[in-house]
């Protein structure tokens, strides 16, 4: 797998191969209590509306941004302050060496090559931010290539060389002269002191060391709940889409399986987002000959890929499938070909009328907007 998308939702299939329930669109209201414990959430559907109760005799808050604001819900008083973290996607082209240069602030940057393209970062706001403060605006922007420039300044960036602006709201402490700082390890809270017992936060800070510490919070479950687990298998277990290593034969023989010959370029596209799943998507084009199309004309990317993010990864919304799951629009917004194909596609899997097609087609827009 070459995308960080990807290896995100192998992560979730993972625990979906262990016996883990998950669920998409499930927002956190209020803890369920008894006396001083935490026995659970009452949660809500933000798709449907309904309301449910969920028990747990130990409840984990990995809820990111959020974490300090379900602390509060625990009772638990204790500031997590933020910061936001940025990249920028450019269209400059980059070779295949990383080079890395100090900004005028002492920040350490990299220019990393992704698809030949230029992606630099990390660079992060010179305040602190209030959970929910991710949007961009057109003066950060501006900020933030002006230090770009400061530190690479052959690459001569402009606003209109950036497609794409990550970000987002990381762990933050209070630095030299009080100003943010990423957090420079991860914590987990055990609220049992607090008056929150049965409650645990976990606060992690970066995605490269995820796994290390989801290991460390299950340890300190089981600590809470005085049980005795099997060693973690985290470090060592090898990931769905891992399995096999010809996942290019799969491919084929699943086609011809099929009666199909799929275009090498399409096999080769999804085998480098799906691995060994990419036969599932090539077993769904065998239900409509109109999902083997490609989503637009300059794309390898077949129709049935959508189908499979709907019915398989949970997506529910267009931005989804385009940002989150097919990575369309991965690099910059996509075409609009390939906006109004794969809405056509999720509509008539989702059952969207022409009012929800446009609303969804906007909010993709919206995603890339600078205010």
């Amino acid at each position: 797998m070459v995308e960080g998308d990807r290896l995100t939702f192998a992560f979730a299939a993972a625990a979906d191969r262990a016996g883990a329930d998950l669920a998409n669109y499930v927002e956190a209201l209020q803890p369920l209590r008894e006396g001083g414990r935490i026995t659970g959430m009452q949660v809500r559907d933000a798709l449907g509306g309904s309301t449910f109760a969920i028990a747990a005799r130990v409840t984990i808050n990995a809820a990111g941004a959020q974490a300090g604001q379900l602390m509060t819900a625990f009772g638990i008083r204790r500031e997590v302050p933020l910061l936001k973290a940025v990249n920028l996607v450019t269209s400059k082209r980059a070779s295949d060496i990383a080079l890395a240069a100090p900004s005028p602030n002492g920040r350490m940057l990299t220019l990393v090559p992704w698809r030949g393209r230029a992606l630099i970062g990390t660079l992060q706001s010179p305040d602190f931010v209030q959970p929910g403060a991710n949007g961009i605006s057109k003066r950060e922007l501006d900020g933030y290539i002006t230090e770009v420039n400061q530190a690479f300044p052959a690459l001569a960036l402009t606003a209109a060389d950036v497609t794409l602006v990550h970000r987002g709201l990381v762990p933050a402490v209070h630095g030299r002269d009080g100003k943010p700082e990423i957090g420079p390890a991860p914590q987990i809270l055990d609220h049992a002191s607090e008056g929150a017992e049965g409650a645990v936060t976990v606060i992690g800070v970066k995605y490269t060391t995820a796994r290390g510490v989801a290991e460390r919070a299950i340890n300190a479950v089981a600590r809470r709940l005085g049980r005795r687990l099997p060693r973690s298998r985290t470090a060592v277990t090898v990931l769905p889409g891992a399995g096999i290593a010809d996942h290019e034969a799969l491919a084929i023989e699943t086609g011809r399986a099929l009666g199909l010959e799929v275009p090498l370029a399409t096999i080769r596209h999804l085998i480098a987002k799906y691995a060994e799943r990419a036969a599932d998507i090539i077993t769904l084009t065998g239900e409509r000959s109109e999902l083997r199309e490609t989503i637009a004309p300059d794309s390898p990317a077949p129709g049935a890929e959508i189908v499979y993010a709907i019915r398989h990864e949970q997506a529910a919304h267009l931005t989804d499938i385009v940002i989150r799951r097919t990575g369309q629009g991965e690099a910059g917004p996509p075409g609009d070909a390939a906006l109004r194909r794969s809405a056509g596609i999720a509509a008539a899997e989702l059952g969207w009328d022409a009012a929800r097609i446009a609303a969804e087609i906007d909010a993709v827009r919206g995603f890339y907007t600078v205010a």
